[in-house]
């Protein structure tokens, strides 16, 4: 990475950092009794009132607020990616892995649980064209077996066969994010090996 780049992503990370939520943050939102609470505060107490700015209160439910936090968190992601090298991308694209995790997941609990019918995913428009696969086919998705069309040829179709339901075994759904997991915790630890060297490799 070059001097510029290197020095423009620390500028900008210490500043992202300077909006951390705090120790006294994460003691008051413990606090909220209801997703309409933790909103409020979050929209007044914290960095993440652009993002919620025109959300009311009253009418959000928990996968909207868990949408909108997502994308301010690959907003801060992509500032970062506009100063890397070439070569640094690769880094900072783990956090793409991170989020298609999330929305297949959520797809796949969808897809075999009464309890979320009449709830839908929604496919970001900033994240598709950095994803790994069409994001935008997960609309269409109905069924397991069409999960699993989608995401062959994918690093996540194996889990996803693994975990496949049938009629004498339910979706294992906290079994199959434990593998999602392990397979981006192996992702981020072969990119940092691959990327850094001595001093500068601290994986946590």
């Amino acid at each position: 990475m070059s001097s510029f780049s290197s020095n423009a992503i620390l500028a900008k990370a210490r500043s992202m950092y300077s909006h951390r939520l705090t120790e006294q943050n994460y003691e008051e939102l413990l606090k909220r009794r209801s997703i309409n609470d933790l909103v409020a505060y979050l929209k007044s107490e914290t960095a993440y009132s652009d993002i919620l700015s025109d959300i009311k209160e009253i009418n959000i439910h928990r996968g909207q607020l868990e949408n909108l936090l997502n994308k301010e968190i690959f907003l801060r992601l992509n500032r970062l990616m506009r100063y890397a090298s070439k070569k640094e991308l690769e880094f900072y694209r783990l956090g793409v892995t991170e989020l298609e995790i999330q929305l297949i997941l959520t797809k796949a609990r969808l897809i075999v649980s009464d309890y979320y019918t009449g709830y839908e995913i929604e496919v970001p428009d900033y994240l598709n064209k950095y994803a790994s696969f069409d994001l935008y086919g997960l609309l269409a998705v109905n069924d397991y077996d069409s999960l699993l069309v989608l995401l062959r040829g994918t690093k996540y179709y194996d889990a996803f066969l693994k975990y496949k339901p049938d009629d004498d075994k339910p979706l294992d759904s906290n079994l199959l994010e434990l593998e999602l997991k392990h397979i981006y915790y192996k992702e981020y630890v072969d990119t940092v090996n691959k990327l850094f060297k001595g001093k500068n490799v601290k994986i946590y």
